[in-house]
């Protein structure tokens, strides 16, 4: 009988290639599956390209203000600190469920899914609390409120509770992922590009980098010690968050006897070039009206004295 069951167990184990063979995906060709995705890329880098020509080429924004590359340095290392957050807790979570809290494979990714969904809801509830509070009010906010969060996450005892613990922190540690990005963009008004660059492309690269370093100390100390050090990034995150000043407030000043922003500089002589003109027409206008409706008078009164 344990004869019949090795030659059977070889059998099978002869199938699963030729059933993965007829069945070809990137999930059973391993890593080469991966040129499936490349039909697709080349595609939609047509359609952009082709896109681009059509609309012509890409005209400098005309920023209001000037930029301010102090305060855009250090919202730089405020999207560092949480995009290094977000990666680690989304990268060892599953291991940690599985690891410490002995949970079973579905519960895992259940915790998983949990994070994404609360990073999800904070980017939203970012915006939100961003138009009602100001930009660097809900930076502040999220970044000291992923403190407790990531604390809870980690001092949970049992899977299940912590589930919760991992929704908060996913809302959390994403509130200001949004928020940053509009920011940079204010700091730096006359480069939007290179703002939207810096914040967006430090979103991916900056916590894909840092996990060899958390790999590192996973292997040694465990992954609890990595949820550790995750409860203490939220500090310098706050921190530097104090150093951001509202971008109203960097806006050059309107000078007196001004209207808006039409103060100084090249595009305020434009304004009053065109005032003037405006102007000019109107007066223009209203002398035409008025010898109209002089000639009309006149014409009324030798009417009348004819008819008399």
């Amino acid at each position: 009988r344990v004869g019949h069951e090795h030659v059977r167990g070889r059998r099978e184990r002869r199938v699963l290639p030729g059933a993965g063979a007829r069945d070809p995906g990137p999930g059973r060709a391993g890593p080469a599956g991966t040129v499936l995705f490349v039909p697709p890329a080349v595609l939609a880098g047509f359609v952009l390209l082709r896109q681009q020509r059509l609309s012509g080429p890409a005209k400098p924004a005309a920023g209001r203000g000037a930029d301010r590359w102090g305060p855009f340095v250090v919202l730089t290392a405020v999207e560092v600190t949480r995009s290094v957050t977000f990666f680690a807790a989304s990268t060892f979570i599953e291991l940690y469920w599985i690891t410490h809290l002995h949970a079973s494979r579905p519960v895992a990714g259940a915790a998983l899914a949990c994070f994404l969904f609360g990073g999800v809801t904070g980017t939203l509830l970012g915006g939100r609390l961003a138009d009602r509070s100001g930009l660097t009010r809900t930076v502040l906010a999220g970044n000291a409120a992923a403190l407790p969060a990531l604390i809870a996450l980690r001092v949970c005892p049992g899977p299940e509770l912590a589930l919760a613990a991992a929704l908060a922190a996913g809302v959390t540690v994403r509130i200001p992922f949004s928020v940053l990005v509009k920011l940079g963009q204010d700091y730096l008004p006359s480069r939007p590009g290179t703002a939207a660059g810096v914040t967006l492309g430090l979103a991916v690269s900056a916590g894909g980098l840092s996990m060899p370093l958390f790999g590192a100390v996973a292997a040694v100390y465990g992954t609890p010690a990595v949820f550790t050090v995750l409860c203490l990034l939220p500090l310098p995150a706050v921190a530097l968050s104090l150093l951001l000043p509202e971008p109203r407030l960097l806006l050059p000043a309107e000078e007196p006897g001004g209207s808006g922003d039409r103060g100084g500089g090249p595009d305020g002589e434009r304004d009053r070039v065109a005032d003037r003109e405006r102007h000019a027409v109107l007066q223009h206008a209203a002398q035409s009206g008025g010898q109209r409706a002089g000639g009309r008078s006149e014409e009324r009164r030798v009417g009348k004295e004819c008819r008399s």
